[in-house]
């Protein structure tokens, strides 16, 4: 496994999906599909499920980053 040592950026963007956090671990199709999902259980309104799908797309998390980060911390 690689140490992160000085490949650690400042700032990591995510995909925000809620109020109070984002979750790098989820892929672009993943959120696609709980949009959906809430959207047809009358859980949010359309309006705002396109302008979350329009934030997906031009919205790119550092996954590779969050993946060393999250594996470094699992493995302790």
């Amino acid at each position: 496994m690689e140490e992160l040592g000085d490949e650690i950026p400042q700032f990591l963007s995510i995909i925000e999906c809620h109020q109070d956090e984002g979750h790098p671990e989820y892929t672009k199709d993943i959120l696609y599909n709980l949009i959906d999902r809430l959207l047809n259980n009358n859980c949010i309104q359309s309006d705002y499920a396109d302008k979350a799908k329009l934030g997906l797309e031009i919205a790119e998390p550092d996954r590779k980053c969050w993946e060393k980060i999250c594996r470094n911390f699992l493995k302790g």
